[in-house]
C-alpha cells in the first residue's frame, strides 16, 4: 500500500511548512490524528482490494484503522406490481439514522391502475429501524381505515414486519 508513506510524508511536510512559514505549531498527537483520519478516509473509499498482504493489515491495525471491504452486490431491478382489480396497494417504508435514533416513515396508496390516492409521512421520534417500519405500517393502515378504504395489499421492505 504505497499511499500510507506518501500520506505520512505529506502530513509531516504540511506541519513543517505551517510552522516555518505561518508560525503555526501543531502537536505530534494532532498530526498523528490527522494521519489516521486521512488513512481512514482513503480506506473507506477502497472499492476493490486485489492484493491484501500481511504488512498492509499490520500497519493499519497498528494505526487502529478499521478497513471495511465493500462487497460487490448484484443489482436487482424492481418495479411496482399492480394489485388485483378492485384492490388497492399501500407501499410503505420506515427508517432511522441508527438504532435507536430519530426515525420516520411514509407511504403511498394507489389503485390497480397505479393512480395516486394518498401519501403520507410521519416523524416517530427516537426508535429503532424495525420500530419505525412497524409504526409506518400501523399508521398507513389507520389512515386507510379512517378514509374508508379496504381491500388493501401492503408492500414493505421489512421482512420482520411483513411476511
Amino acid at each position: 500500500m504505497g499511499l500510507i508513506p506518501c500520506l505520512v510524508i505529506w502530513r509531516l511536510w504540511r506541519r513543517r511548512c505551517a510552522a516555518r512559514l505561518e508560525g503555526k505549531l501543531e502537536s505530534i498527537s494532532d498530526v498523528w490524528l490527522s494521519i489516521k483520519h486521512w488513512v481512514q478516509i482513503l480506506s473507506n473509499s477502497l472499492t476493490e482490494v486485489r492484493h491484501w498482504n500481511y504488512s498492509d493489515d499490520r500497519v493499519l491495525r497498528n494505526m487502529e484503522v478499521q478497513i471495511l471491504l465493500k462487497k460487490h452486490e448484484k443489482i436487482q431491478v424492481l418495479r411496482w406490481l399492480k394489485p388485483a382489480p378492485s384492490r388497492l396497494k399501500l407501499n410503505l417504508d420506515g427508517s432511522g439514522l441508527g438504532n435507536p435514533s430519530p426515525a420516520g416513515g411514509g407511504g403511498v396508496l394507489r389503485d390497480s391502475s397505479g393512480n395516486f390516492i394518498f401519501g403520507f409521512s410521519k416523524f416517530f421520534g427516537s426508535c429503532s429501524n424495525n420500530e419505525a417500519e412497524l409504526q409506518v405500517v400501523v399508521e398507513g393502515i389507520s389512515i386507510c381505515k379512517y378514509l374508508g378504504h379496504d381491500g388493501i395489499d401492503i408492500e414493505c421492505d421489512s421482512d420482520i414486519v411483513v411476511y
